[in-house]
């Protein structure tokens, strides 16, 4: 997991600047079928995926961002057959505002503090493929 993870997080860093959020979800949808609902995840699967991600981020000379690297677990997660959810969310701080992302499994953040969504106002549905994997 760790190695796919490595190769699938510049890729998606690189996915998302050259195509946009929308078509790489749709390009990995295209690659992965969408978790059966009824399978049930082999117990604590998605914890170690989340973590063989933060694993593999932390190996690249430039951080990954939230965007690649919660996309990059999404799949990885598809790809098992475990239904989870991309999340963004946004807060205002000052003057600017903050875009932050992050992946749900079994309504709980995988990738993210368990108070992410007390900070960041998530949108419910934006359009993205994520969204429909609820």
């Amino acid at each position: 997991m760790l190695l796919r993870a490595m190769v699938l997080l510049p890729l998606t860093a690189a996915g998302v600047r050259l195509l946009g959020l929308r078509r790489v979800q749709g390009l990995l949808e295209r690659l992965a079928p969408r978790p059966d609902q009824h399978r049930p995840a082999e117990e604590g699967a998605a914890e170690r995926t989340a973590r063989a991600v933060a694993t593999a981020a932390g190996c690249f000379p430039l951080p990954a961002s939230c965007l690649p690297r919660s996309i990059a677990l999404w799949w990885l997660l598809r790809r098992q057959g475990i239904n989870s959810r991309l999340r963004l969310g946004v807060r205002k701080a000052g003057g600017s505002l903050l875009a932050h992302a992050w992946v749900e499994h079994q309504g709980r953040p995988l990738n993210e503090r368990a108070d992410v969504a007390k900070h960041f106002a998530a949108f419910e549905d934006f359009g993205s493929a994520g969204a429909r994997d609820r």
